[in-house]
């Protein structure tokens, strides 16, 4: 097991998983390796064209009256490096690291979300001693992208027989979630107007060291969006310069850690000393929340041709109106109720490109407030727009059989008094009872920081208490 030694199941299969690259859209080899256990295990299991895999474990003796129960999770992970970090997401493995009671990876994401559920998934298959009734355990594909495995799966081939489902894709230390959030993802493309100068400096504007994190389950810790920074810099800059490439952000369901845009400035000194302007005025505005942000120009190629300068005023109004962050808090339960995350932007030589991610629990937020934002500011400024990848949310339901005996079971194993939150951040649970018809719901899992970030790290001690908490909530729902 390399340096590292585990004597947990849990931590034994998610160190077995971390060899394995599954990055969203590059799960084959980790749908075998899903496939392969359960032969090895003698244990039944289906997989559709969108490589989703459900193993099927028979219920242990004396409860195979006991209605059967759904355990699920996704398989991809979000692949996010620091700069300046050597690894090939496509076929590296994540390299783990003990730091006291924290597992971490070297200089990338964990892929605690949603590795540990997967892995807490296998220790229970393979648990010969636990009680429990019959089990589905269904792990979907590119769950981080839109949830187009769920999306995509095939209920026929399954069969599924299961009306209570057991989520495993949070993260907090005794808070049980009841509900989450629809949402969707939004797309612009402003189309590009070339001109061309006398060559001029080229020079590198560029926003970094920022903590990103999760869009959805981290929007309301007023992290700083660096696509949003980089566009209040380039606002102020103004025709100072003149942009030929733009880009920000890489993943979905990322706060972006970093941009950079790249300009012809004939003024290279008066340039840097308004980025170091800059970055002095975002460390007193970020200071609790993101101290450690930089602004920089450093020397580029030169330029000979540069964005017109109609196409760089709507790609700076874009970037200075695009919604980022909480839009609207639910005042019942003290949760953000909608968000919008401007995740990534991209250039190519014919257009640049925006996606942002839409999350709120109330629909009408979705469909009659931030849908017709994002096509009004696109029209004011001559983008085209999409809508795609949206899902449903989940209903929170205020009388829960397996959200009383979860809390139940906490108590006799936490640390201290169990709460369960309805989520901002999407879940595949609305999905998948949408396709499959409504099931009594709860998500758990141990306490994972920073998800999507390559400061992402699970506490080791709770992956021991919430193992126990699943293992008698499963001894419970057996009879």
């Amino acid at each position: 097991m390399g340096q590292l030694s585990f004597d947990h199941p849990v931590l034994q299969y998610f160190q077995a998983i971390s060899q394995v690259p599954r990055g969203s859209g590059n799960e084959q080899g980790i749908s075998d390796w899903l496939m392969e256990f359960a032969r090895a295990h003698g244990l039944e299991a289906v997989r559709d064209a969108a490589l989703n895999v459900l193993i099927r474990k028979p219920a242990s003796p004396g409860c195979e009256s006991a209605p059967a129960v759904m355990l699920q999770g996704h398989m991809d992970m979000v692949c996010e490096k620091d700069s300046g970090v050597d690894h090939d997401f496509t076929k590296d493995p994540i390299r783990l690291r003990l730091e006291g009671e924290y597992l971490r990876a070297e200089g990338t994401t964990l892929g605690a979300d949603n590795g540990i559920g997967m892995a807490m998934m296998l220790a229970v298959l393979t648990d010969t001693a636990l009680k429990h009734p019959a089990l589905e355990c269904l792990i979907t594909t590119q769950e981080e992208v839109g949830m187009l495995g769920a999306k995509a799966l095939e209920k026929d081939r399954f069969q599924f027989r299961s009306r209570t489902l057991i989520n495993l894709d949070t993260g907090w230390e005794g808070v049980f979630v009841a509900g989450c959030a629809g949402g969707g993802r939004m797309t612009q493309r402003l189309p590009i107007v070339w001109e061309h100068i006398d060559a001029a400096p080229g020079w590198r504007i560029t926003v970094s060291g920022l903590k990103g994190g999760h869009s959805g389950a981290e929007i309301h810790l007023g992290r700083a969006n660096a696509n949003q920074l980089l566009g209040r810099i380039l606002r102020d800059l103004g025709q100072s310069v003149r942009l030929c490439r733009i880009s920000g952000g890489t993943k979905e369901n990322v706060i972006p850690r970093e941009a950079q845009a790249l300009a012809a400035c004939p003024d290279g000194e008066a340039l840097a000393r308004r980025c170091a302007w800059w970055q002095e005025l975002l460390r007193t505005e970020f200071r609790d929340a993101d101290p450690g942000v930089r602004v920089s120009a450093e020397p580029d190629r030169p330029v000979d041709q540069v964005y017109d300068r109609a196409t760089q005023s709507r790609l700076v109004d874009l970037l200075t109106l695009l919604p980022c962050g909480v839009q609207a808090m639910d005042q019942a339960l003290g949760n953000v109720a909608t968000s919008a995350n401007l995740e990534a932007v991209s250039s190519d030589s014919h257009e640049i490109t925006f996606h942002s991610s839409v999350r709120s629990s109330l629909p009408s937020h979705l469909r009659q407030l931030l849908i017709p934002r994002y096509e009004a500011l696109s029209a004011l400024c001559g983008a085209g727009v999409e809508e795609h990848d949206f899902y449903p949310g989940w209903t929170f339901r205020p009388r829960s059989r397996v959200r009383e005996l979860a809390m139940e079971c906490y108590r006799a194993w936490g640390i201290r008094e169990p709460t369960f939150m309805t989520l901002h951040g999407g879940l595949e649970c609305g999905l998948l009872m949408e396709k499959l018809g409504e099931m009594d719901a709860i998500s758990f899992a141990p306490e994972i920081n920073s998800p999507h970030s390559p400061g992402e790290n699970v506490r080791i001690p709770s992956v021991e208490v919430n193992y126990r908490v699943l293992t008698d909530l499963l001894a419970r729902l057996g009879g």
